[in-house]
């Protein structure tokens, strides 16, 4: 927090001077202050910075919104349900690969599979109340059709198979393969992707 306020009893060259101190050490401190709520997630809601300046001096004030029933209930119903826009879908697909590690940065899935019967799929999308909070599932059942191994989901909202550009959260599991027997025996893979919008 930055606070500043300058003393009247000074003569007009000494304010001047003061002022510009002071103003540089401010500006400094706030990049100081406000690079790391930048960058840090917080588990209270969406930082808020409020800054200040009265006849009291400067003031940055850190605080969190608090998300309203309608708010997380509107972010829920546009993330699972297709909206009013023709250029959002549902996010409610969902990828598959054997890439290991997921990182906040990627796009896709770098290996997203596009065979073995494990491409990318529509979800079952279902609506429903996680205590006070709006959570909605993503459930995907995939058959195999030749031996894969696999130990990432993404959940997308585009259906393009290898399409970029669309990753909403990955996902890591434990490595496993699926094989095919023949058409009577084979493994299945089944995904239910939880997302809740606390209140």
């Amino acid at each position: 927090m930055v606070k500043m306020r300058i003393v009247n009893r000074v003569d007009g060259r000494t304010r001047h001077f003061l002022l510009v101190w002071i103003g540089l050490f401010a500006s400094l401190s706030l990049l100081i202050s406000i690079a790391p709520m930048i960058s840090t997630p917080n588990q209270n809601g969406n930082l808020v910075l409020v800054f200040t300046e009265t006849e009291r001096g400067k003031e940055l004030i850190r605080t969190h919104n608090l998300r309203t029933s309608l708010g997380a209930n509107y972010v829920r119903d546009i993330l699972g349900f297709d909206n009013y826009t023709t250029t959002q879908n549902v996010t409610g697909w969902i990828s598959l690969s054997n890439d290991a590690t997921p990182l906040s940065s990627w796009t896709k899935l770098p290996n997203e599979v596009n065979t073995g019967g494990f491409t990318r799929k529509a979800g079952t999308v279902a609506a429903w109340r996680n205590g006070t909070g709006f959570a909605y599932n993503v459930t995907a059942t995939w058959a195999c059709t030749a031996t894969t191994t696999l130990q990432a989901a993404g959940l997308m909202f585009s259906g393009q198979a290898l399409s970029d550009n669309s990753l909403y959260a990955v996902a890591a599991f434990t490595q496993t393969t699926f094989n095919y027997y023949d058409a009577s025996n084979f493994d299945n893979l089944t995904i239910v992707w939880c997302l809740t919008y606390p209140v």
